[in-house]
C-alpha cells in the first residue's frame, strides 16, 4: 500500500496527544515529519506540490515580507531575520499540508478514526496522570514525588501543555459526534476534557473550552450571525489590544480581586508591554525582539496585601519575561500596526468557513470553536512564535480541514 496524505495526517493526529504529554516540544518534529510525509505523498501521486488558495497564499507572502522587513528597524536584526525564515518555513509547510489534505476527501474515514483514537487514548493517559501526580512522567524522568518550588503538585507542571492541545483537538471530534449523531460520545469527550482542565488547574485550557463551547453551540444553532459576531469580537480584541492593559485590564483594577497569582502577574506584564508598544506603535521593535527587552537585572519584586482574610501575594519578575504571554500584544509590540492587521486578517481567513453563507452547519461550528479556542490560549499563555504550539495548531487545523463535509459546494478554499 502506497503512503497517502491521509495516512501521514492520521498518524500525526493519533500520536500527538501522547507525544505532547511526555514532551510538548516534541510536537515540533512531529508536525514537521507529518507535514513532510503528507506533502511528499501528495507530490508522489500528483507529480506537483499542492496548490493553496489565493487568499492564504497572499497572507503567507505578506506575513513573510513584513517579518523579514522588520529586520531593517529591529533592535536585533539577525534575530528577527532568523525567526522570519524559521516561521516562514514552518508556516509554508503547514499551508501545503492543508491544501493537500483538503483535496484528499477519500481519506477522511482514516483521519476520523485516527483522531478519535488519539484523543481518547490521550484522555485516559492525561486523567490518569492528573489523578496520579504525573506518575508516568515522573517515572520516565526519574523525578521525586516532591513538586518543584512554587508549585502545589506535579500535575500542573507536567500536563498543562497537553491539556491545551486537547482543548484544540476536542472541536473536530465534537464535530464528528454532532455530524454522525453520537451524543454520548460527544458528551463523554466534553466531560473528559473539561474534567482534565479542572484537575490540572490549567486556566488556558479552561478558558479555551468555555469560550470555544459557547461559540460552538451558538454557531451550530444560528450559524452566520453568530460567526459574524465572533469576527467582530476578534477584530475589536486585536485592534484594541494595546489599550486594554491601560483600562479594563490595568493591574491596579485587579489588585484587590480574587485573581490568581499568575493572573496578577500577567496584568503587570501586559501593562509593561503596552508601554513599550506606545513607544513604537507603527512598525514595532522587530520580529522576536520581546525576548531582548528585559534581563534578570531588570527583575522587580512585588507584594500585594489583600487584607487580613486573604494571604498576601509576592513574586519577582522581569517587565517582559521572554514574551508578553499574549499573542495579540506581541504582534503589536514586535510588528506594530502591520503585524496587528496581519494577525487579524489571518484570524478572519481561518474563520472563513464559518462565515460563508453556504457552509455546512457542523463545519462552521467546528471551525468557529477551534479558532476561538486557539486565540483564547494565545491571548493568555504562550508566545506567538513558539514552534511546538504552532505545530499543535497546524496539526489540528489539518484535522479540521480533512473532516469537512465532502459534498459538492460545502468546502470553501482552505484558509484555516
Amino acid at each position: 500500500m502506497r503512503l497517502a496524505v491521509h495516512h501521514a495526517v492520521g498518524a500525526g493526529l493519533a500520536l500527538a496527544p501522547t507525544v505532547c504529554l511526555f514532551s510538548p516540544k516534541a510536537m515540533t518534529p512531529l508536525f514537521l515529519l507529518t507535514a513532510m510525509a503528507g506533502v511528499g505523498a501528495y507530490f508522489a501521486e500528483h507529480r506537483r506540490l499542492p496548490r493553496p488558495g489565493r487568499t492564504p497564499l497572499a497572507l503567507f507572502g505578506l506575513a513573510l515580507a513584513v517579518g523579514v522587513a522588520s529586520g531593517l528597524w529591529s533592535v536585533d536584526p539577525a534575530g528577527s531575520l532568523s525567526m522570519a525564515l524559521r516561521l516562514g518555513a514552518m508556516s509554508g509547510l503547514g499551508l501545503l499540508l492543508l491544501a493537500a489534505i483538503d483535496r484528499d476527501a477519500v481519506g477522511a474515514p482514516f483521519v476520523r478514526h485516527a483522531l478519535t483514537g488519539g484523543v481518547l487514548l490521550g484522555l485516559v493517559l492525561y486523567n490518569a496522570e492528573a489523578l496520579g501526580e504525573a506518575y508516568l512522567n515522573r517515572a520516565v524522568r526519574a523525578l521525586s514525588l516532591e513538586p518543584p518550588a512554587g508549585h502545589a503538585s506535579w500535575t500542573a507542571v507536567m500536563i498543562n501543555e497537553a491539556a491545551t492541545l486537547l482543548a484544540l483537538m476536542a472541536w473536530p471530534v465534537l464535530g464528528l459526534a454532532l455530524r454522525y449523531r453520537r451524543p454520548v460520545v460527544g458528551g463523554l469527550l466534553g466531560l473528559g476534557v473539561a474534567g482534565l482542565a479542572v484537575l490540572t488547574g490549567s486556566g488556558a485550557s479552561q478558558i479555551a473550552l468555555a469560550a470555544g463551547g459557547v461559540v460552538f453551540v451558538a454557531v451550530a444553532r444560528v450559524r452566520r450571525p453568530a460567526a459574524l459576531g465572533l469576527a467582530a469580537v476578534i477584530a475589536a480584541g486585536i485592534l484594541a489590544a494595546p489599550l486594554l492593559p491601560r483600562t479594563v485590564l490595568a493591574p491596579e483594577r485587579w489588585m484587590d480581586s480574587d485573581l490568581s497569582n499568575s493572573g496578577l502577574h500577567r496584568t503587570l506584564i501586559w501593562r509593561s508591554t503596552a508601554d513599550r508598544i506606545a513607544e513604537r506603535p507603527w512598525l514595532g521593535w522587530g520580529l522576536n525582539t520581546s525576548r531582548t527587552m528585559s534581563s534578570p537585572a531588570d527583575q522587580t519584586s512585588f507584594t500585594v496585601d489583600r487584607g487580613p482574610d486573604r494571604p498576601a501575594i509576592a513574586f519577582s519578575s522581569e517587565p517582559i519575561p521572554l514574551h508578553p504571554h499574549n499573542a495579540m500584544l506581541q504582534w503589536w509590540l514586535e510588528l506594530g500596526l502591520p503585524g496587528a492587521l496581519l494577525g487579524l486578517a489571518i484570524s478572519l481567513a481561518a474563520l472563513r468557513p464559518a462565515l460563508a453563507a453556504d457552509s455546512d452547519r457542523v463545519d462552521a461550528a467546528v471551525t468557529a470553536g477551534f479558532v476561538t479556542a486557539t486565540l483564547a490560549v494565545w491571548a493568555i499563555s504562550y508566545g506567538a512564535w513558539q514552534n511546538w504550539w504552532i505545530g499543535c495548531v497546524l496539526l489540528t487545523a489539518a484535522a479540521v480541514v480533512a473532516l469537512r463535509d465532502p459534498s459538492p459546494g460545502s468546502r470553501p478554499t482552505p484558509t484555516t
